[in-house]
């Protein structure tokens, strides 16, 4: 990673376009890895310790990379539905059905639709997501 530059030629003059300082496909497949395999390992543990494992994982990645151009990219949007479709496996072997996954594992927090969490109300444990930290800088 970098500074954020705008583009300028020899004589100063603005190019018309910036750099985007994005993470390198190994870290974003590393990071894929590590969440594939907490996942896999919690195929029969509760939500809780799911969200538990998962958190800090997410949180110290996307910490890191929030000063990036990660968001902007569409990397951590991406992180995001990767880590939607794996949950969505997880809650349907838990439940036996998509449906059922849904109505039991995801909850509408204020205006947030489809958050991951324990209960409906702001005191569940609740997944984060990669995206809140582009929003926060």
């Amino acid at each position: 990673m970098g500074k954020y530059r705008e583009n300028k030629n020899s004589s100063g003059t603005r190019l018309g376009f910036i750099t985007l300082i994005t993470p390198s496909k190994k870290a974003i497949d590393a990071h894929k890895k590590d969440m594939k395999s907490i996942i896999t390992k919690c195929k029969s543990r509760s939500q809780a310790e799911l969200i538990k494992d998962l958190n800090p994982i997410i949180r110290g990645w996307a910490a890191y990379y929030r000063v990036s151009d990660a968001g902007t990219a569409g990397d951590f949007a991406r992180l995001d539905r990767i880590t939607y479709l794996r949950l969505r496996r997880w809650a349907k072997r838990q439940t036996g059905s998509i449906n059922q996954g849904h109505q039991k594992y995801w909850h509408t927090i204020g205006d947030n639709h489809w958050v991951f969490t324990t209960r409906p109300d702001s005191n569940g444990l609740k997944l984060l997501s990669h995206i809140e930290f582009h929003k926060a800088c």
